[in-house]
């Protein structure tokens, strides 16, 4: 790792956390799920490798199933699996509250893919 150039590094203080320099080469080397791009600050990232605890299941109807599937994975070895039935005025979601940063550019970043039968 390198010292005096940005691997996105810190250009000055920050509000929401504190920063370590060229962390981010770090933490990519040692197998973080966000690697591709690793500019800015990480709030909160998850790969579904613990539970579905610290997500809340959002519902409209019955019929509905949230678990961790093995059976494809971006990174690690689960993914979270929704299965809704097939009416559709009922929905099935996953939902994650944090408190908010100070206010400031965001951006969100997620994977999603739909199993087709």
């Amino acid at each position: 790792m390198t010292h005096g150039g940005p691997d996105w590094g810190t250009p000055g203080p920050l509000k929401t956390i504190y920063t370590l320099e060229d962390m981010a080469e770090l933490v990519a080397r040692l197998g973080s799920i966000v690697t591709f791009d690793r500019r800015g600050n990480i709030i909160w990232l998850d790969d579904f490798e613990g539970t579905l605890g610290k997500w809340g299941i959002e519902t409209e109807g019955a019929g509905y199933s949230a678990q961790l599937s093995a059976e494809a994975a971006r990174s690690g070895g689960f993914s979270a699996k929704l299965i809704s039935p097939d009416d559709e005025e009922d929905r099935i979601g996953l939902k994650r509250w944090f408190p908010l940063p100070v206010e400031s550019n965001i951006g969100f970043e997620f994977s999603w893919a739909r199993a087709y039968q």
